[in-house]
C-alpha cells in the first residue's frame, strides 16, 4: 500500500519496531510517500484487513443465506451489503431506497481504508471503529 492510496482519517497499521502493529488514523499525507500519524511522520505502515468482527462492531448485522454470509448496514435512506469471498475480497454494495431497492454502486475491497473510501463515495458519513 502506498500513501497515495489513503485519505486523511483512514485507518492504518504501523509496522515500525517501536509501534509494531499499532492501529491509528492518518493525519497527513505527504508527496514523498510518508504519512503523519499521532504527530509523527512515518513510511512504515500497512493496510488493516477487513474482518467480520470489525463489521459487527460498526453496526452491521450478519445474515446467512444459501451458504453465503452477508453483513448489512441499514439506515433511513440506504442499505449497505458486504459479502465476503474466500479469496480475501469483499463485495460492498450500496442500495439507495429511493431507487427501488436496486444496488446502485458496487466496490470490491480487502481492507478498512478501502471500506472507508467506499462510504465516502456513497455519500455516507460514518466513522469506522477498530
Amino acid at each position: 500500500m502506498k500513501a497515495i492510496d489513503l485519505m486523511i482519517g483512514d485507518w492504518v497499521q504501523l509496522t515500525d519496531p517501536i509501534n509494531d502493529k499499532e492501529m491509528t488514523k492518518v493525519e497527513e499525507i505527504h508527496h514523498d510517500g510518508y504519512i503523519t500519524v499521532d504527530g509523527a511522520i512515518t513510511k512504515m505502515f500497512e493496510p488493516i484487513p477487513l474482518t467480520p468482527e470489525i463489521l459487527l462492531k460498526n453496526g452491521f448485522k450478519q445474515r446467512k443465506q444459501g451458504g453465503v454470509v452477508q453483513y448489512i448496514l441499514t439506515a433511513d435512506y440506504y442499505d449497505v451489503y458486504v459479502t465476503e469471498y474466500p479469496d480475501g475480497w469483499w463485495l460492498v454494495e450500496y442500495e439507495d431506497s429511493e431507487r427501488g431497492g436496486l444496488p446502485t454502486e458496487r466496490i470490491a475491497v480487502r481492507n478498512i481504508h478501502q471500506l472507508q473510501s467506499a462510504f465516502k463515495l456513497f455519500g455516507i458519513e460514518k466513522e469506522i471503529e477498530i
